[in-house]
């Protein structure tokens, strides 16, 4: 028998993150995951596949890992937007204009640039779905 042991330690994740994983080995559902917890598996396999999943949609790839006796695994939220801080100041600088304009070009303008912010952050985060968290073998 195999032992696994899954970590998710609180101070290797750069944000406040409560969420709970559920972590998947070889499809099946094996355990959940907070900020802090460390859960052990017992395995009869050598080779397995691991997936680590959020509600929602992100989760992480799809992970090959072979086991030793004892191995141990880190299971990390990830940041993949570098700076969302510039969107927070863009959005609110785009109404105030939209709704203190009475050019009827700059109207169009700006909802043209909400349309495109907007599809453009759907885009990233459909690209990045599967790389919001992070597993990797110690």
């Amino acid at each position: 028998m195999k032992t696994l042991i899954l970590k998710r330690p609180k101070d290797k994740e750069k944000f406040y993150d409560e969420s709970t994983f559920k972590i998947f080995i070889n499809g099946k559902f094996v355990a959940k995951l907070r900020q802090n917890d460390i859960k052990e598996v017992t395995l009869q396999d050598d080779k397995i596949e691991i997936q680590a999943k959020k509600f929602g949609f992100d989760s992480s790839k799809i992970e090959m890992i072979e086991l030793g006796d004892r191995t141990e695994v880190e299971i990390n939220r990830v940041l993949f937007l570098r700076h969302p801080f510039l969107l927070v100041f863009l959005f609110p600088m785009i109404f105030t204009v939209l709704y203190s304009s009475d050019v009827y070009w700059i109207k169009v303008l700006m909802v043209s640039l909400s349309a495109v912010l907007f599809i453009w952050l759907t885009y990233l985060y459909i690209k990045n779905k599967n790389k919001t968290i992070r597993i990797t073998k110690n």
